[in-house]
Formats: C-alpha cells, structure tokens, sequence
C-alpha cells in the first residue's frame, strides 16, 4: 500500500496512541522520504527542496501527523551536511537511519581541548 494510503487509513489510530503505528513509521523509513536531505555521499536522497515539500503536501492530504513527522525527520536529516564527514558516515551510513529533532542554533560554544563547551 502507498504511505499516503497507508497513513491515511490509520488516522484513527495515530491519532489514539499518539504516535505513529509501527508499520506507518517503518514505511515512512522505507519510503526514503525522511532521508530527502541527506546529502548523496552519505545514503541520502539530497533533493531540491521544493521535491521535499511537495511529497510532505501530498501526505498530508492523507494524513496531517504522519507528513509532520515526515517533515521533522527530512529537515534535521540536513543536518548531515553541516557534520565532520566521519560523524555523518557514523550516523547517516545506514540506509534505514533516520534523525528527529529541532536544530536552532541559538546558542554560542567555546573551544576546549577535546571539543567546544
């Protein structure tokens, strides 16, 4: 069944447990979709941005939580090109890895030996 399909007969029952059915997030792992932003060179799909937006519109005719997480998923997986090659590799190299998160940078760091604080 198509994801948008799929999501869309689930409603119901996202919307009970408040997350995704497990066979609605693995689908939505399978269909590439949260890996829409990851760059090439680590697995990912890096599409123009406006490819990205439109499959989150056309889910979300079927199924506003599922193209939100869709979106949440495929925006932090941007991240990816901001990272050192090896950390990217490290958390992007599976094909089925999927991040989640709200990336801000609002904050300031300073340089220590090992890293920033």
């Amino acid at each position: 069944m198509e994801l948008g399909a799929l999501a869309g007969s689930r409603w119901e029952e996202t919307d009970r447990l408040r997350r995704l059915p497990d066979d609605v997030a693995a689908a939505l792992v399978e269909s590439g979709i949260l890996r829409s932003l990851v760059p090439a060179a680590y697995g990912g799909g890096e599409v123009h941005l406006q490819q990205l937006l439109d499959a989150i519109e056309a889910l979300a005719w079927h199924d506003g939580s599922t193209a939100w997480c869709a979106a949440i998923g495929a925006t932090t997986g941007l991240a990816a090109a901001f990272l050192p090659p090896d950390h990217a590799k490290q958390i992007f190299g599976d094909p089925h890895a999927a991040a989640g998160g709200y990336a801000l940078p609002a904050g300031s760091a300073t340089p220590v030996d090992g890293g920033v604080v």
